[in-house]
């Protein structure tokens, strides 16, 4: 391998054979000095191989095509640089496996509706702090987000104390699982609530007597409906499934396989 400096015009250029070609590689530079050492350093890339320390350097100071036609000749392959996992990678990869799930009937469709509700709530924190990086989401952010969701919550008429709280606590959990599975995450930041429903306002009985009545008042054309569901406590889904095939008239029951908890 030989190279030497040679002026071209006002800029110069190093010529010279490697491995067996001859060649004429632009340096981009119209001081001497420069050239000789970019020349300098050309050579000792080449002299230890694809494994020489100088190449990211190389490829910072020299001009593309020439970088391209030294790299090439040594066989040199840049590592690639490793990607930050973002939020909107990891809902890629949740909303995937959603949907896997429920083409194997592993989950109802109502289910991953209300885990889109949190969310959008979610990101709707995160564009508001301006931070998407799952690196940033750490325990404390996590928390911030619990006492900014509840004000949220609290704003709305029938908020009953932001109860749902524990669910979107619960449901990001299961999202940033899945980050800690595919291995964007070391550890989960994600603080449980309790479990959802544990300690509902009022349990199965969030009507008292008179309140009952007045919606049994009101319910005008909708009075089955409202029958359905004040004595049987059905979810809306299987509600609006129910089939006639199903209640038995002799027995006074109602046979049905729910459609969330089978």
């Amino acid at each position: 391998m030989s190279l030497k400096v040679q002026s071209r015009g006002k800029r110069y250029r190093a010529i010279g054979t490697i491995a067996g070609q001859f060649l004429r590689l632009s340096l981009a530079t119209s001081n001497h000095n420069a050239a000789s050492t970019a020349v300098n350093r050309i050579e000792r890339a080449m002299a230890v191989g694809s494994g020489s320390s100088l190449w990211p350097e190389l490829k910072r100071s020299l001009p593309p095509n020439t970088f391209d036609v030294l790299a090439k000749i040594a066989n040199y392959r840049e590592a690639p640089s490793e990607k930050i996992p973002l939020w909107k990678d990891l809902i890629d990869v949740f909303t995937l496996e959603m949907q896997n799930r429920i083409a194997l009937d592993k989950l109802r469709d109502s289910t991953w509706e209300r885990y889109q509700q949190t969310i959008k709530a979610f990101e709707a924190f995160l564009k508001d702090q301006r931070t998407f990086e799952l690196r940033l989401m750490t325990r404390p952010f996590i928390e911030s987000f619990k006492v900014w969701r509840r004000a949220k919550i609290l704003e709305r008429n029938f908020a009953r104390g932001a109860t749902s709280l524990c669910l979107d606590a619960a449901i990001l959990h299961r999202v940033f699982s899945a980050a800690v599975e595919n291995e964007m995450i070391v550890k989960n930041p994600v603080k449980m609530e309790g479990r959802p429903g544990e300690h509902p306002e009022r349990g199965a009985q969030p009507f008292d007597g008179k309140e009952l009545s007045k919606l049994r008042a009101f319910a005008g054309p909708d009075l089955l409906t409202f029958l359905l569901l004040r004595w049987t406590g059905l979810r809306g889904s299987d509600a609006v499934r129910l089939t006639w095939q199903e209640i038995s008239f002799e027995n006074k029951e109602l046979e049905r396989v729910t459609q969330k908890r089978r």
